[in-house]
């Protein structure tokens, strides 16, 4: 009877480790911080390519027959695991020895005991211990001991801010951690007191990195009262009676308009409530979409039913401009997200449909432009709650179609269509400060129902028509600036009366209208959207109608318009994803 493989291979590693201890045919010396240890060239040779190189070149060890091993983690005891493994495969790893032998394994090219110590590690992870076993992992590039890591510190960032590892970090490295958005607090004022304790520290050398620090604290999400009750009482804020004005004349403006361009002053993720997304309403269906994640969620139904009627998101609100008849009134109707429900607002003006609405400087504008009557402007005024007309257009030609959009400074209006079949290609704009009217650089190509947004200090415009026949896909962008419009890639579908969204600084293009070969108006249920690296339109995504349109509603083929909207986070988990 012959003796099983394994078992023979068990008995030779333990002879072998045996003439080890025994210092039997040894041919070489291992010496660690002054400690000698009797090996075997071959064992050590096959067992690892860094005794291999040493023990086959040209070199003193070879020559010697002694191995000097300076590494700093290399301790006589850890060495003695380390030839254990080497000798028999097998080691005990122990919490005291854990980080120097993987440090060891790391160094001498022995990736078995790398792994077996790497996995002991990522058994014992603490809140005491997480960051510290962090940059070890990060430091030995070992991917999995990082993450597990990263996830014990990010899930009780509170309680780790509070442990002597993370008080002993460099600036560098707080810096890191106190501006992500993946920790989790239970209020962000703990942000702020994890600061001041590890400045506090070492305060003598760490007060100079407290301005630099604070401004990591999201404003947008810390109480009114710890804001002024605690915080601004706080010593280190106290010294510097500028710093603390600043900071509170910043946390006032967050509070009084929060716009979707404070992309820094984002919620962290654990204490989000609301999703920046766009809103999309047609007929009397209301959607949200998030390009982020390609998802689609349907909301509650409106009122009054709509088609193609412009959008607008003001005090967080989302208005559509159109004329909706209850009884003898005009009303607009809002959706408010925290409720995920609709309002109503009084209309007191004879014009029929907004043909755009938009939020100059904290105000609600809506514009009439119209064939064979002159554009009108106005503003909504919440307190009497009526439209009021501000300044007119330039009444040197009647103007209908054109585009018209809002940035930080102007109401622009552009191209459009004019009396005797003829096109615009004029930009005048709005100041609302002085009241008053100015031309700008003319638009590069002509058109009329156009559609446009405005992003990082920039006017964009895109698709339209030059003639009943003809829609056009082509894009130019404006730099007030330079007061110049410059052509930049067209559409892959062209398309008039759409919308451009600006959402978490990516430019998107949401439905419209086609006209068919046979002449026919169809409506476009793609969503569009502008990639800066490849510089181009790609589909994002298609408005999922057949989800949710009944028969009548496929007949009808409502047309969409889109805007961009900040949803509240407690309404949108409850929903169920349309596609």
């Amino acid at each position: 009877m012959t003796p099983e493989p394994s078992h023979h291979r068990q008995e030779l590693v333990q002879r072998l480790d045996i003439l080890r201890t025994n210092e039997r045919f040894c041919d070489v010396t291992i010496t660690v911080k002054g400690k000698e240890f009797k090996t075997h060239k071959v064992v050590l040779a096959a067992a690892s390519p860094f005794f291999l190189t040493l023990l086959t070149s040209d070199m003193r060890e070879s020559n010697e027959q002694l191995i000097r091993i300076k590494l700093e983690e290399a301790t006589a005891s850890v060495m003695e695991d380390v030839l254990k493994y080497v000798y028999t495969g097998n080691v005990s790893v122990t919490d005291e020895r854990a980080h120097d032998l993987f440090a060891t394994a790391d160094y001498l090219f022995l990736p078995g005991l790398k792994t077996m110590a790497g996995n002991f590690l990522k058994e014992i992870i603490t809140v005491e211990n997480c960051i510290f076993n962090y940059y070890f992992a990060r430091k030995y590039q070992f991917v999995e001991l990082m993450e597990k890591s990263c996830q014990v510190i990010n899930s009780n960032f509170s309680v780790v801010m509070e442990t002597e590892d993370f008080l002993n970090l460099d600036v560098k490295r707080v810096m890191e951690w106190v501006s992500s958005d993946d920790v989790t607090v239970i209020a962000e004022e703990e942000v702020f007191k994890g600061i001041v304790k590890w400045v506090l520290h070492s305060k003598s050398e760490r007060e100079g990195d407290f301005c630099e620090l604070l401004r990591q604290v999201r404003l947008a999400s810390v109480s009114h009262d710890f804001l002024m009750n605690e915080l601004m009482k706080e010593e280190l804020i106290t010294k510097d009676p500028e710093l603390g004005l600043h900071f509170v004349v910043d946390a006032m403006k967050l509070t009084v308009n929060t716009t979707d361009e404070q992309a820094n002053q984002q919620p962290r993720k654990c204490l989000e409530k609301h999703k920046d997304g766009i809103f999309v309403c047609g007929g009397r269906k209301a959607l949200c979409y998030f390009p982020q994640h390609d998802v689609w969620y349907r909301l509650a139904n409106t009122l009054f039913d709509h088609n193609n009627q412009t959008l607008a998101v003001w005090k967080n609100n989302v208005y559509i401009g159109g004329i909706c008849n209850v009884g003898k009134s005009q009303v607009m109707e809002y959706y408010v997200p925290y409720t995920n429900s609709w309002g109503t607002i009084q209309r007191d003006i004879d014009e029929a449909n907004f043909t755009c609405c938009a939020v100059l400087k904290g105000d609600l504008y809506a514009t009439y432009f119209a064939p064979h009557s002159l554009g009108r402007i106005f503003r909504y005024d919440p307190e009497t709650n009526c439209w009021n007309k501000v300044m007119d257009p330039p009444k040197t030609q009647r103007l209908s179609s054109p585009c018209v959009v809002a940035d930080e400074q102007h109401l622009y209006v552009m191209g459009g269509f004019l009396k005797g079949n003829c096109l615009s290609s004029t930009t005048r704009r709005f100041d609302p400060s002085n009241n008053k009217w100015e031309e700008a650089a003319d638009i590069n190509e002509g058109r009329y129902s156009a559609f446009g947004a405005a992003m990082n200090g920039k006017v964009f415009m895109a698709g339209g028509r030059q003639s009943w026949q003809k829609a056009i896909s082509s894009c130019e962008v404006y730099s007030p600036s330079t007061d110049e419009w410059q052509l930049m890639p067209s559409l892959k579908v062209p398309r008039f009366t759409a919308s451009m969204v600006c959402c978490k600084g990516r430019l998107y293009v949401v439905g419209g209208i086609i006209i068919s070969d046979r002449n026919n108006y169809l409506r476009v249920l793609s969503v569009e959207e502008f990639d800066p690296e490849k510089n181009e339109w790609v589909e994002k995504s298609v408005i999922p109608v057949k989800s949710f349109e009944t028969p009548e509603e496929v007949k009808k083929m409502n047309r969409f318009q889109a805007c961009f909207a900040r949803l509240y986070k407690g309404v949108i988990d409850k929903l169920e994803p349309l596609n």
